[in-house]
């Protein structure tokens, strides 16, 4: 077992290396006429607090890994709260006032609602109307027939219930949130112009321009242009932007040693016809003779489909040898769903996997417990692929004019760098 311990530590760390950086947490309140955010420092630091107009800067005189996911939702008056290099970045409602301070070792900011005085100031610099009153920043109106209950989009299906209008879902599962409704309609209008729908204008999107863009939209993506998005086309548009600029991880090479009483390796599997389970994984393996056993230690990166954010998992895995010679190993595990045999082989330093589920009732149900061999290959080239995928699907809900842009601006970068490249 402490073997195991001393491998999952080993791969963790190849896999990435940690800064010795002090974590905070940041927790999020929304009260009557306020939101509140507090960054709990272990200690005391000092910070400076920059408004930019809607914008608050906020530095802190040392690093940290922010915890930004600790807070929950939005507070009051707040739209977005983002990591910039050294800095927080957080955008408010037009005229909001800010107050910070200090309680201990935390450090709390506070987002009170705009006064009439700070509306218009704000509406002078920005130079458009107060979207908490104009009419054209509404969200899209939900009609009768689109109202829905909590209890009833709870119970449906979940393909059903994708296909149920965004703001109607978002009505029934929170009818009063923090910022109302004006908070997803500004994510979803600034999500459609960073792809490209819209004007690009910084202001808010009247509703015949926001439909219009909606529309643009869903004929880039093959849904039918209704100009009014389901609950499945808001999420989608929702998370886009960020598999664009979403940071890849990869697993790192493959190596394989092989000796008379001990031999490793280690790699990402990589399933028949180069599919991948789990694109961003890394296993290490040793194998012992005098133990006659094999230890696989191995991590993953559980990544969504549509969303830049996962979740790391870990696993320990013993088998028990069968067979060594200077032909390779071979080693068995019996796991309670399934039966796997490691082979190793040095000549040509191949490393595979054959899993083996078993055909009784109780595991009737295991579809996590795919049959087939898999085959430990380089972690470069499987995650690399596996983005590119990514990108691609995320490339496809870019609007046409955009995306030529954006090959121009390739194609003329490409060739300054070969015109500057020495002859």
């Amino acid at each position: 077992m402490r073997l195991g311990v001393v491998l999952v530590a080993l791969l963790l760390a190849g896999l990435g290396h940690a800064h010795a950086q002090p974590a905070v947490a940041v927790r999020s309140a929304s009260h009557e006429d306020y939101g509140r955010l507090v960054f709990d420092w272990p200690e005391q630091v000092g910070y400076q607090v920059r408004q930019e107009g809607d914008r608050i800067v906020l530095r802190f005189d040392r690093p940290a890994r922010f915890r930004l996911r600790a807070a929950s939702r939005m507070p009051r008056n707040v739209r977005e709260v983002t990591e910039a290099g050294d800095s927080i970045v957080i955008e408010t409602l037009p005229g909001t006032r800010i107050r910070h301070s200090r309680s201990g070792t935390r450090v709390v900011i506070d987002f009170r609602d705009a006064t009439p005085a700070s509306r218009r100031a704000a509406e002078e610099r920005a130079g458009r109307p107060d979207p908490t009153t104009a009419p054209p920043s509404a969200p899209p109106p939900v009609s009768r027939a689109e109202i829905l209950t909590r209890e009833a989009v709870e119970r449906m299906p979940e393909e059903e219930r994708l296909r149920q209008g965004f703001f109607a879902v978002m009505a029934a599962l929170d009818p009063n949130p923090p910022n109302g409704p004006r908070m997803f309609r500004y994510f979803l209008a600034r999500n459609l112009q960073q792809l490209g729908y819209g004007a690009q204008a910084a202001r808010a999107m009247p509703d015949a321009e926001f439909g219009e863009a909606v529309a643009a939209y869903q004929r880039q993506i093959g849904a039918a242009p209704t100009g009014r998005l389901t609950l499945g086309e808001g999420e989608r548009l929702l998370r886009m932007p960020n598999l664009l600029t979403e940071t890849r991880i990869s697993a790192g090479p493959r190596s394989v040693t092989f000796a008379d009483d001990q031999a490793s390796a280690t790699g990402t599997w990589i399933g028949q016809e180069r599919a991948y389970e789990h694109p961003v994984n890394q296993s290490r393996i040793t194998c012992i003779r005098r133990e006659a056993r094999c230890y696989e230690a191995s991590s993953r990166v559980g990544l969504a489909e549509d969303e830049a954010t996962g979740v790391l998992l870990t696993g320990f895995a013993i088998y028990r040898l069968r067979e060594w010679s200077r032909d390779g190993l071979r080693a068995e595990a019996d796991w309670p769903c399934a039966t796997g045999t490691l082979v190793i082989r040095p000549a040509p330093g191949d490393v595979t996997l054959t899993r083996n589920p078993k055909r009784t009732p109780d595991c009737a149900a295991a579809a996590d417990v795919p049959d087939g061999t898999l085959l430990l290959g380089d972690g470069f080239d499987s995650t690399w692929q596996y983005y590119q995928q990514r990108r691609a699907e995320a490339l496809g809900a870019v609007s046409p004019a955009l995306r030529t842009q954006m090959e121009g601006l390739l194609s003329a970068t490409q060739g300054a760098r070969g015109a500057a490249a020495p002859r």
